[in-house]
Parts: C-alpha cells; structure tokens; sequence
C-alpha cells in the first residue's frame, strides 16, 4: 500500500500574497529528476496549507496555490506531504519528461526507477516505439539494454530474453524458442520452436517428468506445412485412447469428412508395405453423391478398379452395386438371408448351379451307392397337388386385382402326404422347417462414463440410442423347389413307364 510521508530538510523564505517558495539547505531536486518533490505534494508552513504546482530546475524554489497568505518571513520551519512506496530518502519513482538527456541514443519521455544501482526506464526508443530498457550507471546512458518494446505498427509486443512467471512454472525464451509448463516435481510440457535462422520449422509440443533433463517426449507437431502430427494416439471426448484415433460420439457425430464435387476421395486406406499396387484402397463419393465407391488405386494412383458402390436417391437406398464376386469366407458354410430375413426376388442370367459330385455323394447306408427314389416316396409325392395361389403379403400390399398368381405346391400338404404313407417329410432335402424372429427396434440411452476435459472429473452422460429385440415368432415351413421338381420327374417317369408297360401288354395280348 501507498504511504504518505513528509520532507522537512532546511528552511523556506515567503512573501505576503506571493506564490513563491525559496528554500534554503533544500534538497527538492536529485540528479536533475525530481525524486523528492512533486508537483501536487501539499506543503505546509505553520498554519497556511497550499498545493505544489511546480519545481524549479535547482530545486530551492516552489511555485504554489494558493498564495502565501501569512507574512513574509525567511528561516521558517515546513513540511511537505508525498505520496512514496518507500519512506525516504529510498524514493523508488518519478515520472518526468526528460528530454535531450540520452544524448543520441534516443529521446526520451519517460519513467524511471531506481533501486540499488538497477535502472530501468520505459522510453521512446527513437522509432516511436514505447521500450523498456534495463541496466547503465547513468540517467539514460546508451548502455541501457532494451528488454522489450512495443512496436506500434506491427501491434505487439516484443520479448529480446526470457519472460517469466512468478515461480518459473511458465518460461519463454527467445533463443531456444521454447514456452514450458513445469510442476514443482518437474513434470509438464514444452511448446517448442523447431525454426532455425531463416528457416521456418515446426512447433513440436513434448511433455517431461524430470524437467527435461533426459526425459524429452514428442507428442505432437504443427509442421510448417501447415499439417498437423500426431505421434500417439489421439483421443477426440476420450480420456484413454485406445487406437491411433479414438472417438467418443457423445451427443454429435463421431467422424465427419466434408467433400464437394472437386475434393478428392474422403477416405483413403494406405499399406505402406503392400506389394505393387496393392497399397491403396479408397472410399470416393461421385460429384452430386448419389453414389459411394470403394476402389483398388494403383501406386501412382492414376488408375481405380471399384469393389461396390452403393447408391441412393435422397434417403432412399438405391442398392449394393458389385464389380467383382461376392464370396463366403467358408466353403458350405453360411446361408443367404434365414427364414426371418428373406430376399424378396432375385434376378439371375443362369440358373444356381448345385453340388454334383459323385465323389461328395453316399447312399442310404454307409458306403453305399446312391439308389433309385424308392417307390413309396414316388407314391407320398404323387398324392401331392399343384396349386394355385397368391400370396398374402401381395395381396395386403397390391390388392386382391394387383396380386399375382403362381403355381406350385404347399409345404403342409406335402408333410401330410408323406406322413399318410409312414414317411417323416422332415428327413428328405425338399422340406424344410425354420424356426422365425419377430425383430422390434427399441428407442434406448446410452450410458457413458466421460472425463471432463476441464476438470478431469468423471461425469455420465445419456445419448439416444436404439437396440434390436428378437423373439421367437414360431416357425415357417419352405420347400426346395428344386428337388420337388426331380421327385415330379421321377414320378411321371415311374408313371410313363408303367403306362407305357401296360400299353406294351395290350398291344402284345391284341395280337395274338
């Protein structure tokens, strides 16, 4: 806090009605700067109280207001009250216009302190510029060292040395070009200028547990190309990154890319080690994004061969598109669609193509040749009709005119028709039986436990969310139409066959 202090050395002579103060064994002036009186100190002598308004050069005389009102007199007795930080004699500020007084090293409208041999000075530094200087012997001698200035036409403030915050937790230095955070263990990170001369570097960020005494770890870079390094694993609303990029969704989108009609592919797939051409994969969107390809780019990435695209017509999903087979990743293994999820229609050039080898076929008993379709089979298949018949959903979705109609057979009629004749339909391929789901998708919230990237607290947050019920919804029985129709020949061969017999037997008994 300020304190307010006197100064009484020698003596003052006054004249009635004069604003006028001659001092005698005074000392208002040192060195030329008014460290002792100011104007706007109050002096005061016996009775009579007036405001200092200015200092003369020698400092024996003081101009006043008001006038002196006493009578005039010499030797007298005064006081005069300062405002100091520091009782006197050890005054530690003035502020003055010093002009002319650095000679050719500038001139100078400025403040100056003094505090046991350090000069400091804030001062014009000859360019209009405001810069504070430090170090010399003399008021404003050139060999004042300037600390920083503030250049006005660039707008900033310039540092030539290390700025520092109390306790040397945060330190700037111009010639290592570092800005370091340290925790009073030694722990904490460097911001660090990797420009060297008139080369233009990155800035590198590196983090230390012994105050980068031989710990120095890079965790990222802003390269000078404008790009940014990672050197870790980047965690985007993740505290504990568990991949090279790791991203908790949260309330927003996890990733996001923007692209336009002239950006290049918003996702490419490098393998650095992959043999010739086979290094890059892409996912590119055409110009109006109707279509979404993944691609094969050859190493030059002159040349793309697409994988799929998928297509869409606004939110409408247009279809899978393949441009090279679509295989299982087990031979006999994986089914296509169940009975719960069903392909509606396919359309094919050519027929399916199944299984024939003799080499991966047995008969009834182990070893055993495959044999003919035995006659009560034929006899089970025969009393099967062929029908006529729409399907329901067609007609909810078409209309009783719209819905079509297809001929074939009904699954149950043929489990009745083989039972009726002692046979168990389920064990031959052209029957099946498959139990179905009902699937219900569910609106939920997503629980997830977060660390708040200011506090470092762990806090749970609810996102919206959905979640796929199945329940067991019965069964659905289904014929494979293709062996149906081997047992249809089969059977009209057995029946030619013996009709034609008969006929042989009425042609041979009519000619005897």
């Amino acid at each position: 806090m300020p304190q307010i202090d006197k100064y009484t050395a020698g003596s003052v002579a006054v004249t009635n009605g004069s604003s006028t103060v001659t001092g005698t064994a005074t000392a208002w002036v040192t060195n030329g700067i008014d460290y002792s009186v100011l104007a706007g100190h109050d002096i005061v002598i016996g009775n009579f109280i007036a405001k200092i308004t200015a200092v003369n050069s020698n400092g024996t005389q003081l101009t006043i207001v008001p006038a002196y009102t006493g009578a005039t007199a010499a030797g007298l007795a005064y006081a005069i009250y300062r405002t100091s930080y520091l009782q006197t004699p050890a005054v530690m500020g003035a502020v003055q216009s010093v002009l002319a007084k650095g000679g050719s090293t500038a001139p100078l409208a400025a403040l100056y302190v003094d505090s046991g041999g350090m000069r400091a000075a804030l001062r014009d530094d000859g360019s209009g510029n405001i810069g504070i200087y430090a170090g010399g012997t003399g008021v404003a001698d050139g060999s004042m060292v300037q600390a920083a200035k503030y250049d006005r036409a660039a707008g900033r403030w310039s540092f030539n040395g290390a700025l520092g915050v109390s306790g040397g937790d945060v330190t700037l230095t111009r010639d290592t070009g570092a800005l370091s955070w340290l925790s009073s263990a030694g722990r904490g990170w460097r911001a660090y200028n990797q420009s060297t001369g008139s080369t233009f570097g990155g800035l590198s960020f590196q983090y230390t547990s012994d105050a980068f005494a031989t710990t120095l770890t890079e965790a990222l870079i802003l390269q000078s190309t404008g790009n940014v390094r990672v050197i870790n694993n980047l965690g985007v609303n993740q505290a504990s990154p568990a991949a090279r990029v790791h991203a908790t969704a949260g309330s927003s989108t996890g990733v996001r890319v923007d692209v336009t009609a002239s950006s290049g592919p918003p996702i490419q797939f490098y393998k650095s080690d992959g043999a010739t051409n086979q290094k890059y994969w892409d996912f590119a969107i055409n110009a109006n994004g109707t279509v979404g390809t993944l691609r094969l780019v050859s190493d030059d990435y002159t040349a793309a061969t697409p994988v799929f695209d998928v297509s869409r017509t606004g939110i409408t999903n247009g279809g899978v598109y393949y441009a090279g087979g679509l295989y299982p990743n087990a031979d006999n293994s994986l089914p296509l669609g169940n009975a719960s999820l069903r392909w509606g229609v396919i359309f094919s050039a050519t027929g399916a193509i199944n299984t024939s080898d003799a080499a991966l076929k047995t008969g009834l008993a182990p070893g055993a040749a495959p044999l003919p379709i035995a006659d009560d089979v034929l006899d089970a298949w025969g009393d099967v009709h062929v029908v006529a018949y729409r399907f329901i959903d067609a007609v909810a979705a078409k209309g009783e005119a719209a819905a079509r109609i297809h001929h074939g057979w009904i699954a149950q009629e043929v489990e009745a028709a083989f039972a009726a004749r002692g046979l168990d339909a389920a064990r031959y391929g052209l029957f099946c039986r498959d139990e179905i789901t009902a699937r219900e998708e569910i609106a939920t919230t997503l629980q997830v436990d977060e660390t708040d990237p200011e506090t470092g607290a762990v806090v749970t947050r609810a996102y919206p969310d959905k979640e796929i019920v199945e329940t067991p919804a019965g069964e659905r029985l289904g014929l494979r139409y293709d062996e149906c129709l081997v047992l249809e020949a089969a059977w009209a061969r057995r029946e030619i066959a013996r009709q034609s017999a008969r006929i042989a037997a009425l042609e041979a008994a009519a000619s005897v």
